[in-house]
C-alpha cells in the first residue's frame, strides 16, 4: 500500500513537471495553426516548412499533453483516494494496535491467573492425595476396631451370660431365703402370742429371770441364725 501511494506520487510530479514545460508551448502552437490557415504551402520554403513540421509536432504533443493531463488528474484522484483509504489504513492499524496492547494485557493476567490456578490445582492434589492417604488409615484402623469390638462383644456377652446365670442362682437363693424368714416370722409371732398368753395366766409374781428357758426366747436363737445366712447372702450378692 505505500509503495504504490509512492508510485503514484512520483508519477503525478512527472507529469506536473511535463505540464508546466509544454503550458508555453501550447499558446505558441495556436498562434502558428492561425498562421498556417492563411499560409498556401507551395509558398513555404524548406526552413517554413520544417517549422511547420515542428509546430505539426507541437500539436501532437498538445494532444499528449492533454492526454497527459486527464492521466494525471486520474492519477491525481486516485492519489486522493489512496491516500485517503491509506488515512484510514493507518487509524485502523492503530485502533488495531490498541487492541493488541489491551489483548496482551488480558494475555499477561490470564497467564498469571493459569499460573495461580495451577498452584491451587497442585495444592489441591496433594490435599487429596494426603486426604486418601488418612481415608485409608482410618478404614485399615476401623476394620481393626471392628474386630477388637467383634471380640470384645464377644467377651462380654459371656461374662453377661454368666452373670445373668449368677443373678438368676442368687435370685433362687434370695427367695427361698425370704420365704424361710417370712415362714420363721410368722412362727415367731404364733410362739409369742402362745408366751404371751401363758403369761397372763401364770400371774403378776413371775419374772423373767424365773423362767430362763423360755420357750420363746429359745425360739429366737434360729432366727439369729437365719439373719446371720440371710446377711451372707446379702453379702454373695
Amino acid at each position: 500500500m505505500l509503495w504504490s501511494v509512492c508510485l503514484v506520487s512520483n508519477k503525478v510530479r512527472e507529469l506536473e513537471n511535463q505540464l508546466g514545460q509544454n503550458k508555453t508551448r501550447t499558446s505558441v502552437t495556436e498562434i502558428d495553426e492561425e498562421l498556417l490557415a492563411l499560409t498556401d504551402l507551395r509558398k513555404l520554403s524548406a526552413q517554413e516548412k520544417n517549422l511547420l513540421k515542428i509546430r505539426s509536432l507541437e500539436k501532437e504533443k498538445k494532444e499528449t499533453l492533454e492526454k497527459l493531463t486527464g492521466e494525471h488528474d486520474a492519477l491525481q484522484k486516485s492519489h486522493e483516494e489512496v491516500k485517503k483509504k491509506l488515512d484510514a489504513s493507518k487509524a485502523r492499524n492503530k485502533i488495531l494496535c490498541s487492541e493488541v496492547k489491551t489483548l496482551k494485557g488480558q494475555i499477561v493476567t490470564l497467564l498469571e491467573k493459569g499460573k495461580h490456578d495451577d498452584e491451587l490445582i497442585d495444592a489441591l492434589l496433594s490435599q487429596q492425595k494426603q486426604m486418601q492417604e488418612i481415608l485409608k488409615d482410618l478404614s485399615q484402623q476401623d476394620e481393626k476396631n471392628k474386630e477388637s469390638q467383634q471380640v470384645l462383644g464377644q467377651h462380654l456377652n459371656s461374662e453377661v451370660q454368666k452373670q445373668n446365670c449368677l443373678i438368676e442362682q442368687l435370685r433362687q437363693m434370695v427367695a427361698e431365703r425370704e420365704a424361710k424368714v417370712k415362714e420363721l416370722e410368722e412362727e415367731i409371732g404364733q410362739l409369742q402370742k402362745k408366751s404371751a398368753h401363758q403369761e397372763d395366766s401364770s400371774g403378776a409374781a413371775d419374772t423373767p429371770s424365773e423362767h430362763p428357758e423360755d420357750p420363746g426366747f429359745t425360739l429366737l436363737k434360729p432366727l439369729a441364725s437365719g439373719s446371720n445366712q440371710f446377711g451372707r447372702i446379702g453379702s454373695a450378692r
